[in-house]
């Protein structure tokens, strides 16, 4: 192994066995005195010739069947050998991979094909696109990372058929397009999504995985492996680069090709997920800050600015430069006092290193072999043995002599996280549930009398010898990086996503409904209702008149005559065409530039005599920018989201009344925009009942004329107050207000509570239909001239065949 132990000889998965040797000798004592013996026992048969092999590491490459073992060692770089579906190479991947996700694709294309044909639900698409679509490649994201084009024809395929369109070809794929976007889609629905898969979020969810895993406590043999190749590519940095937040040094890694495209996604992956520390200045100790890198850390900022180093050259002079410089490494050279260093560290940090002399004995030591570790709280001391996968089990007996001196070492609780959020929640959860903890306690006693309880306890190493303590950082308040779990990671970037490409995003709470914001993305209620239909009447007009208007005068016409003198001056306008401006005198000019380098030189020297902490706290979530939990009261659409997902209600109309708060129904106002250059489309996106017919300019279809200003919609509503007269005696229901009928909103009018949850199911029913009858209006008129074209045939051939007998 990389750092000299020994490597476990076996490896078996169900009928999958590799075995692991030193060398082909070592692989022929293996066979001889392991396997056939086996085979003898069980009555099973050895085919040497369907086995495989590969030289690893520093021996001499083979090709060929290995005469001591019969064994054949085929050329991977062009014949890669597959285990448990991954194809290994002793070269490179990058071509099977390829390879490997083009016939993935190929298979979620037949799966595509045989569910397309049962007639499903959104909701059912969606659970087949999780459990039988994307599941059949996102095991091998673990292990190598697809090609972006590959995603996103597979994203793109899975999205089509989540929108019932079945298997499009390549070219249809292209301009997919739906509301609300597949990102909110994918979101739960207490956050405004429908539980739709998006196989992008969820690989690299995967991939950050591994990386999560790599920086777990408990031991495996391909965490050595992996910290190798790290170390390899970045000698003074390692595995310590997945917590640096600048990038430079990753990037620089990368771009020479020290940093291969597998280790480079884990490292992409892990830190797009929105790395944030979890342990708060004041609560680490003096070796956990002796860690903490000097690049790319939040909380170490330059002197001038408090801002973070960002790349190796911003360093202080003073101090060694290295990417992988730690506080550890450069403490001599510091005061410790705040305006005399050349980098600011927390005033926390600063007092607990100062203090690190008069502190007590270290709370956790183990012996020089790792075999026994102390630990130390007030008078009491506790001894634990290491355990062969790194946990720490309590000793049944008294530690025996050891040569060495016991030195400070790292142990982590891998059960919980340490953001004090989180541990503000346990605390709360503590209170309200004594009696429940209390009974949980004992049971768990006397399961850890019994042996059945797993310690959570597990050692990284000693301080002087690792790189990263894993329990100072984490993704969110709740999830630390101990307690990765792919689902929570695939929800962060998809937030991430949202935020910073679609408007209506609220941090930490979810997507604000487009029936519920405004044009700027703010909570607006009926305003941004308005807003929205006023912007969709106007384009209705000017497409419209837009094929009204000669081809031949459309440049002249829609051009330069509809915009104003102003607008073309600011167009056409350049700076040669302005007066130059005065010159100043040779002295004049000087004196100015020293007034400013002066000025420069002032504000510098107040800000470092200011500047006591660093500019960022990195406490904060990268999503929410808050170092405590946001608050969820105030959003009223939440609770829209959670009436229009109840679970009475049918799958269908949950879907609708989903669709309908992100404005999704596909109503005249939608349909415009992929038919402007058709007249007759264009106007059938116009009201197609016979009485909005009958006006000057039939109204567009929005979704307030569909389902409140339509006469059909009218009379709906019309006799559904008279039933929910009877089901509620007394209660008027504003049947006019686009705020309870389409917005959902509870703080105008409600029901009684218990006829809440029949409101909902009778509201959803009554739209559904108004929009199912406006789509039949809809199929009938696009219907119609078809039929019209039928008839004048029918009526030509009758009158051929009538003027044909004539004849004869």
């Amino acid at each position: 192994m990389p750092d000299g132990s020994a490597a476990p000889c076996s490896h078996q998965h169900a009928d999958d066995t590799s075995l692991h040797a030193a060398s082909r000798q070592g692989a022929q004592v293996l066979l001889e005195r392991a396997v056939e013996p086996f085979c003898k026992a069980s009555a099973a048969l050895l085919s040497t010739g369907k086995c495989k092999g590969m030289m690893l590491g520093s021996n001499q490459p083979l090709v060929g069947v290995d005469a001591a073992t019969g064994v054949p060692f085929p050329d991977t770089a062009a014949q890669p050998i597959p285990h448990l579906g991954i194809p290994l190479s002793a070269t490179t991947a990058t071509p099977h991979a390829e390879q490997l996700f083009t016939q993935r694709l190929r298979s979620v294309t037949w799966r595509i094909r045989q569910w397309a044909q049962h007639n499903l639900t959104l909701i059912g698409r969606c659970e087949v696109a999780k459990q039988v679509l994307a599941s059949c490649f996102t095991y091998h994201c673990q292990f190598m990372p697809a090609q972006q084009p590959v995603m996103e024809r597979i994203h793109r395929r899975i999205t089509s058929f989540v929108l019932g369109k079945g298997c499009l070809r390549e070219e249809e794929l292209k301009c997919l397009t739906d509301s609300p976007p597949a990102a909110v889609a994918a979101l739960p629905v207490s956050m405004g999504g429908i539980g739709q898969v998006d196989v992008r979020a969820h690989a690299t969810a995967m991939q950050a995985k591994v990386a999560a895993a790599a920086l777990h406590p408990r031991r495996a043999a391909w965490k050595l492996f992996y910290a190798a190749n790290m170390q390899h590519a970045m000698p003074t940095l390692g595995v310590a680069v997945l917590l640096q937040q600048s990038g430079q040094p990753f990037r620089h890694a990368k771009a020479q090709g020290k940093l291969g495209a597998r280790h480079a996604a884990y490292v992409q992956s892990f830190q797009s997920v929105g790395l944030q520390r979890h342990l708060a200045h004041d609560a680490m100790t003096a070796e956990q800050i002796r860690l903490e890198l000097l690049v790319g850390n939040h909380s170490v900022g330059s002197a001038a600015t408090g801002a973070m180093l960002t790349a190796t050259g911003s360093i202080p002079a003073p101090l060694p430069r290295s990417c992988g410089a730690t506080v550890g490494q450069v403490l001599q050279h510091l005061s410790l006092q705040p305006g005399a260093d050349p980098i600011v560290l927390p005033s926390a940090w600063r007092n607990t290193l100062m203090q690190q002399q008069q502190a007590a004995v270290p709370m956790w030591r183990a012996d020089p072999q790792l075999q026994w570790v102390q630990h130390t709280l007030a008078d009491a001391t506790t001894m634990y043995t290491v355990q062969q996968d790194g946990s720490l089990a309590p000793a049944d007996s008294p530690a025996p002599d050891v040569t060495g001196e016991w030195l400070p070492c790292c142990v982590v609780d891998v059960s919980k996280a340490q953001h004090p959020v989180a541990q503000q929640k346990r605390a709360a959860q503590q209170d309200e549930q004594s009696q429940q903890q209390e009974q949980q306690q004992q049971q768990l006693q006397r399961q850890q009398l019994q042996g059945l309880q797993r310690s959570t306890l597990y050692i990284v190493g000693r301080y002087n010898s690792i790189q990263v303590d894993p329990s100072v950082w984490g993704f969110g308040h709740d999830m630390g990086v101990l307690q990765f779990t792919v689902k929570s990671a695939a929800l962060r970037l998809l937030q991430r996503q949202c935020s910073q490409h679609y408007q209506g995003w609220v941090p930490g709470v979810g997507q604000c409904p487009r029936l519920w914001r405004n044009n700027a993305g703010l909570e607006a209620g009926l305003t941004g209702l308005q807003q929205l239909e006023a912007g969709q009447k106007r384009s209705y007009q000017q497409m419209l008149e837009g094929l009204e208007q000669p081809s031949s005068s459309g440049r002249g016409a829609g051009g330069s005559s509809s915009l104003s003198t102003a607008t073309q001056m600011a167009a056409y306008h350049a700076s040669w065409m302005d007066p130059s401006p005065p010159r100043l005198l040779p002295q004049q000019r000087a004196a100015n530039n020293a007034a400013v380098v002066t000025q420069q030189r002032q504000q510098q020297q107040d800000s470092q005599q200011r500047i006591g902490e660093p500019a960022h706290n990195d406490l904060a979530d990268p999503l929410t920018g808050q170092t405590t939990e946001v608050s969820l009261t105030g959003y009223e659409w939440r609770a829209a989201y959670r009436r229009a997902n109840h679970k009475q209600l049918p799958r269908r109309l949950k879907v609708f009344g989903w669709r309908l708060l992100h404005a999704g129904t596909k109503v005249g106002a939608r349909r415009m925009f992929a038919v402007s250059r058709d007249p007759a489309a264009l106007a059938a996106c116009a009201c197609q009942h016979p009485m909005c017919q009958q006006q000057p300019v039939p109204p567009l279809s929005t979704i307030s004329h569909v389902f409140l200003e339509c006469p059909v919609a009218a009379a709906a509503w019309q006799w559904m107050r008279g039933v929910w007269q009877r089901v509620q005696p007394g209660a008027i229901l504003p049947i006019a207000d686009s705020r309870v009928i389409l917005l959902d909103d509870s703080r105008v009018w409600a029901p009684a509570a218990d006829k809440s949850s029949m409101w909902t199911l009778m509201r959803l029913l009554l739209l559904e239909s108004l929009y199912d009858a406006a789509v039949i209006r809809h199929h009938q008129q696009q219907q119609q001239p078809l039929l019209q074209q039928q008839q004048q045939q029918q009526q030509q051939q009758q009158e051929q065949q009538q003027h044909g007998g004539g004849i004869g």
